[in-house]
């Protein structure tokens, strides 16, 4: 999970600077309701949140309709994800100190790269691999944990040994 989050993670992370998230439109958009200071969090965000490919508009006092979500989400539970970015985000602003950026970006890595691990077939995990390489910085998660380990064979035959 961790090599997909530093994935996914660099990506929002260019999409966001470049201005050019992609977006795929939603065929039923969801309303989602919000307390009053998530309401002003998003709406306060929208530039940079719409930079990650999720399109909405407000409707009504403290009600978002997301019509649009980032093309690779796709298919998935537009509130859920959204909420899920919200909420992390909020975590993230609460034990960070990181720009608006790069928190949204590694809200939404958080809250999908679990996601997106399961049932991963063997030829996936390969491109999965040469994609973390192909990273900026390879080693290491987002929040600083390690993407691999190395285990020698000497570690291996001591586990074979137990």
């Amino acid at each position: 999970v961790s090599a997909l989050e530093r994935i996914l993670f660099e990506q929002y992370q260019k999409a966001v600077k470049s201005g050019s998230g992609s977006s795929q439109s939603c065929l039923f958009p969801q309303q989602i309701s919000l307390n009053p200071s998530d309401f002003s969090l998003v709406m306060g965000l929208k530039e940079e949140i719409n930079q990650l490919g999720f399109e909405f508009e407000q409707m009504g006092d403290h009600m978002i309709v997301i019509q649009g979500i980032p093309s690779e989400l796709a298919p998935c539970n537009e509130k859920e994800v959204f909420e899920g970015l919200i909420e992390q985000d909020k975590f993230n602003a609460e034990k960070l100190d990181l720009p608006k950026n790069e928190s949204l970006a590694r809200a939404l890595a958080k809250r999908t790269a679990g996601s997106k691990c399961k049932g991963l077939k063997e030829e996936e995990i390969d491109h999965v691999m040469d994609k973390l390489f192909a990273c900026e910085q390879p080693n290491y998660a987002p929040d600083g944990n390690p993407t691999y380990v190395l285990v020698s064979l000497d570690q291996i035959s001591g586990w074979v040994r137990k």
